[in-house]
């Protein structure tokens, strides 16, 4: 059936957070359906990561991809070093998807429970155009680099 795109290695880190420092690989990994909503063993989504890099083109893709926003509770949490990202974080995630994004989600879950996502989406008897919109393909230009200084994420545990 093809390769389990949230499959984690050996030390637990799923595909999504393992590209971190590849948006091409963030992208693909997106467009092919990866699970948007993993987190980081600091208890850290991947959408706040990207809120916290101040990356918004990733941030609005999670957010396209169906990524849940973090509570409300998470977003006012005191954070001194973070405060105006997560700011903006809360901002996008204050704005609904819009009709069109929410029958994205769902056609590509639909699909994805039955096949491999970009085969079912290509067989579907739809023009191009719109199946290069379920395939997220706007996806392609997300070029801002994901890095916090190392080849892997880098964050203080949330405090508990």
């Amino acid at each position: 059936m093809g390769a389990d795109l949230d499959l984690a290695d050996n030390e637990g880190i799923p595909p999504i957070l393992k590209a971190w420092n590849n948006p091409e690989h963030i992208a693909t990994l997106i467009q092919h359906g990866c699970n948007v909503d993993v987190n980081t063993k600091h208890g850290f989504s991947i959408l706040e990561l990207a809120a916290m890099q101040a990356n918004f083109d990733l941030v609005s893709s999670l957010l396209s991809a169906g990524a849940k926003p973090p509570s409300h509770s998470a977003l006012n949490e005191p954070r001194t070093k973070h405060q105006v990202e997560y700011h903006a974080l809360s901002e996008l995630c204050s704005v609904p998807l819009t009709l069109k994004d929410q029958c994205r989600l769902r056609i590509r879950k639909l699909i994805r429970g039955h096949q491999l996502l970009n085969t079912g989406i290509s067989m579907l008897p739809l023009p191009a155009l719109i199946k290069n919109y379920l395939m997220m393909t706007e996806l392609s230009t997300l070029t801002a680099a994901c890095t916090f200084g190392s080849s892997e994420y880098q964050c203080q545990p949330r405090a508990s």
